[in-house]
């Protein structure tokens, strides 16, 4: 039985070896794609932050730590890519920009503002859409914004279709 056992065993050991020799080099080959991809992934998101980084900090420096100072906005979390803010419920802005303009949230450079917390779950594929649009544009994002705001409107700019694309708001 040791015998029967035993040559069970390096049959085994043959047929593990031996697929192991034949898998581990495609194996290793794939991971070795899949480190590449990661590596270049992350080198174009590095670069993407750094092309959005003019205006993002304009927006923080011109919009939102104003708004903060003066207790209109407060910072939530960075999430998924994005620094997220939220308007204080009853402040001057909250009533100027979420009742009465309508508006639910603005994305500059890679800072979400949301009119309310109840807005994320709706909004956040939307305003995240802009943020990678920021990503590619850059510096250039706000003037191209404006102008094609100024050619189609609204509810026809392409980057504003482009991001209800990405979500259920269509």
């Amino acid at each position: 039985m040791n015998g029967a056992q035993g040559g069970s065993t390096r049959v085994r050991q043959g047929f593990e070896t031996r697929l192991q020799s034949e898998i581990a080099p495609e194996t290793t080959a794939m991971h070795d794609i899949t480190v590449a991809g990661a590596v270049w992934r992350l080198a174009l998101k590095v670069l993407g932050y750094a092309w959005a980084t003019p205006t993002t900090l304009a927006c923080l420096v011109l919009v939102l730590f104003p708004m903060w100072v003066l207790r209109q906005a407060r910072p939530m979390r960075w999430h998924d890519g994005a620094w997220e803010w939220t308007v204080l419920p009853g402040s001057m802005f909250w009533r100027w920009y979420g009742r009465e303009g309508g508006w639910g949230a603005t994305t500059l450079g890679c800072c979400i503002l949301f009119v309310a917390p109840e807005y994320l779950l709706v909004l956040a594929a939307h305003e995240r859409r802009h943020v990678a649009q920021n990503l590619v544009l850059g510096p250039l994002f706000l003037p191209v914004y404006a102008l094609l705001w100024l050619v189609f409107g609204y509810d026809r700019h392409p980057l504003e279709r482009d991001a209800r694309g990405a979500t259920f708001l269509k």
